[in-house]
């Protein structure tokens, strides 16, 4: 493995598993007579799990973004075995309104939400398949699925924006203390909680920030990290065995002196030893994208390996982790991006080239065979054909017949298959996925093209049927002496409402004229019988 090589011999993910087992192994005290009073307050203490010991192991964090298209538990069974063998040995659980809050909070939760079963059994899943869980609670931005609700308006840093908290208001802290309890009540066992914190939009525009600002030289960043302190100082008091993680763009917009100067001095002291980074597997190629470019992903973590590697230089200073980010929607209201089971070849190609240190021979032999798939060659003909049948064509029925015959078939066939195709797609998607979010991804993704499709096979069919309208070009429907024409058995009827060369007859003729089709033209006639804006003078 690429970082095993800079301490000592290079470990597999198994053997990385072993010696992370052997460390969660509660140590057995030495045994001494209690007193019943003694024993009947360890009864009453909560349950402490072991500390968990990390050093030895190199976390290659899985990012679960749930804020949309949030799986079923059924189909994280599935999966969790799958990351296992591709060599994770986290989750990053981004809950947001699947996680079945109470309380006052209930408002927050989503109709699909987990159960307190459900996240029970999630947990003890990852645990079968040794992936360490890191809940993700956002304290300060991308608060919309709690500041969308009225009970929560007045906590909005800018009022008609439901993105980021109002610091400075009292209860903000409250909902965020909230948030965080009842999440990592529900985790243990969890050794880390990530509180988020990126993207904090609109940070000092509302009236109580501009007033703290006016008051404090301006000093963005240090409200920034008053509110941070706030949020830090809560877990640690209460939950003294959980480390924080935090995303680091916000912080990049300070100075490092006003970091060392007020915050992080005392930590430097005690001497930090880890550090983590977070790339990206999908999600980070566009907010509506529905295909995963593994290339693009790929050469992420190449990069990011680069600079693993650099820190051979730094010994002080070891690298704990990477967060593979795979988001699902930009904010809450926005669309969906490529869907989980989209971007599993994507997520293999990534963790294999961490694990071996860049995607090599071997990184290619494994990801191929744990996927159980060969390179895939994709048939165009199921998805692309050539052909001239515009939407002015099918407006005004107005096309040349050879062309029609060249790619005709191969547009009813394509329709027919695609109509078969989607059913099974709707059933095989809700095996994965809630209703709601099946019918979103459909809306946004396949309703909008299977229409287009369909009205171009209609278009296709009324041709077939060979009912034709004389109003296949402009030149003709400004003509007022023409009414209508069908072709029936290869003659075309004219109907005209002046006919000999004489306008303005009380009764309309019929005349059977045979014509042949002209190429590179629709059928179009005039009533005079001689001359066709469309295809000039007649010879």
């Amino acid at each position: 493995m690429f970082w095993g090589k800079r301490k000592g011999k290079a470990m597999l993910p198994e053997e990385e598993r072993k010696v992370q087992d052997s460390k969660l192994e509660p140590q057995e005290p030495g045994k001494q007579e209690q007193k019943p009073d003694q024993q009947k307050q360890d009864q009453e203490k909560p349950k402490l799990h072991p500390v968990k010991d990390f050093s030895s192991t190199q976390m290659r964090i899985i990012h679960l973004d749930l804020k949309g298209a949030a799986p079923k538990v059924s189909y994280l069974e599935q999966i969790f075995p799958l990351l296992f063998k591709l060599g994770a040995n986290g989750l990053l659980i981004e809950y947001e309104d699947m996680f079945p809050y109470s309380g006052d909070l209930e408002i927050l939760k989503s109709e699909n939400a987990y159960s307190v079963e459900d996240i029970e059994k999630i947990q003890h899943l990852a645990e079968l398949n040794q992936l360490e869980v890191i809940p993700l609670v956002q304290v300060f931005g991308h608060l919309e699925f709690a500041l969308k609700h009225e009970k929560y308006h007045a906590l909005r840093e800018v009022t008609k924006f439901p993105n980021s908290l109002n610091p400075h208001m009292p209860d903000s802290l409250s909902l965020v203390k909230g948030l965080i309890s009842q999440v990592v009540d529900r985790h243990p066992k969890a050794s880390w909680i990530h509180v988020g914190a990126d993207e904090v939009f609109n940070l000092g525009e509302g009236q109580e920030s501009k007033n703290w600002l006016n008051s404090n030289n301006g000093d963005k960043g240090k409200m920034f990290l008053n509110h941070m302190k706030e949020v830090g100082d809560f877990i640690m008091n209460k939950y003294p065995r959980v480390s924080l993680l935090m995303w680091d763009d916000m912080m990049r917009q300070i100075s490092v002196e006003k970091l060392e100067d007020k915050y992080i001095s005392n930590y430097a002291k005690a001497g930090f030893k880890t550090v983590w980074f977070a790339s990206s597997f999908k999600g980070a190629s566009g907010s509506a994208q529905i295909w995963t470019p593994i290339n693009q992903h790929m050469n992420n973590h190449l990069s990011w390996l680069k600079v693993i590697n650099a820190m051979e230089k730094h010994p002080s200073i070891r690298f704990q982790g990477i967060a593979l980010t795979g988001w699902q929607r930009y904010d809450h209201f926005s669309a969906l991006c490529e869907l989980f089971p989209v971007a599993i070849p994507a997520m293999a190609v990534c963790l294999q080239s961490l694990v071996h240190g860049g995607f090599n021979d071997e990184a290619r032999k494994q990801t191929l065979n744990i996927l159980g798939c060969k390179s895939i060659n994709l048939n165009k003909s199921l998805w692309h054909i050539k052909g001239t049948f515009s939407r002015y064509h099918r407006k005004y029925r107005f096309a040349n017949p050879r062309n029609m015959e060249m790619f005709g078939d191969q547009v009813l066939k394509l329709h027919d298959d695609w109509e078969k195709f989607i059913q099974d797609l709707y059933i095989s998607m809700g095996n994965i996925y809630f209703p709601d979010m099946v019918e979103e991804w459909m809306e946004e993704n396949v309703y909008f093209y299977m229409d287009q499709l369909r009205e171009l096979d209609g278009g296709l069919q009324k041709l077939e049927k060979a009912k034709i309208t004389l109003n296949n070009c402009l030149a003709c429907r400004k003509n007022k002496d023409f009414q209508e024409m069908t072709l029936e058995d290869g003659a075309v009827v004219l109907h005209f409402a002046a006919a000999y060369g004489f306008r303005n007859l009380a009764q309309t003729e019929t005349r059977e004229i045979p014509i042949p089709l002209r190429r590179g033209h629709g059928l179009c006639f005039s009533s005079d019988n001689e001359y066709c804006p469309s295809l000039g003078k007649r010879g």
